[in-house]
C-alpha cells in the first residue's frame, strides 16, 4: 500500500496506511476456516507485514503484507486469493488500487483552507474551479501525447 509520509508532528499532512493494516490482517485471518482434513479447508499464514520505516517522527506512507493461502484443492484457490484480494481492496484508498495495474497519480484540487474540506457535510465544490481542473487535465493529455 502507497500513501503518504508526514511529520509525526502532523499525521493529517499524510496518508497512513497504518489502519488499513490494522483492519486487513484480522479480516485475512478470518478467512481461514474448517480442518485440514475437510473439503473447504482455508489457511491464511500472515508471514510478514511492515508499515513505513523503523524511525521516530515520521508518519508511515507505506506498508505492505505477505500472506500464504492454503487450500486442499486448487478449484477452491481462485475464489480464496478473490476474497483477499476483496480484503485489501476495501481497506486501501481507492486511488491505491489503480496503482496496482497501471501507473497511478493523484491529483488534488480545491479552493483552499477557508472552505470546508473534502467529505466534510459542508462541503459544496466551487464550479469555478471546473475550467481550472479541466485546463490542468488538459495540459497533462498534451504532454503525455507529445
Amino acid at each position: 500500500m502507497t500513501g503518504k509520509t508526514a511529520h509525526a508532528a502532523d499525521p493529517e499532512d499524510g496518508l497512513s496506511p497504518a489502519l488499513a493494516v490494522a483492519q486487513i490482517i484480522p479480516a485475512l485471518d478470518a478467512l481461514g476456516r474448517g480442518g485440514a482434513l475437510d473439503d473447504d479447508f482455508r489457511l491464511v499464514t500472515i508471514t510478514h507485514a511492515q508499515i513505513g520505516e523503523p524511525t521516530f517522527g515520521v508518519a508511515p506512507g507505506d506498508a505492505e503484507i505477505y500472506a500464504t493461502l492454503r487450500t486442499t484443492a486448487d478449484a477452491g484457490m481462485e475464489n480464496f486469493e478473490t476474497s483477499a484480494r476483496n480484503i485489501a481492496t476495501k481497506a486501501a484508498q481507492e486511488f491505491g488500487v489503480f496503482g496496482w495495474d497501471a501507473k497511478a497519480a493523484m491529483l488534488c484540487l480545491g479552493p483552499g483552507e477557508d472552505y470546508a474540506a473534502l467529505h466534510n457535510p459542508d462541503y459544496d465544490f466551487p464550479d469555478d474551479l471546473i475550467p481550472v481542473g479541466a485546463a490542468i487535465f488538459a495540459r497533462i493529455a498534451r504532454d503525455l501525447l507529445g
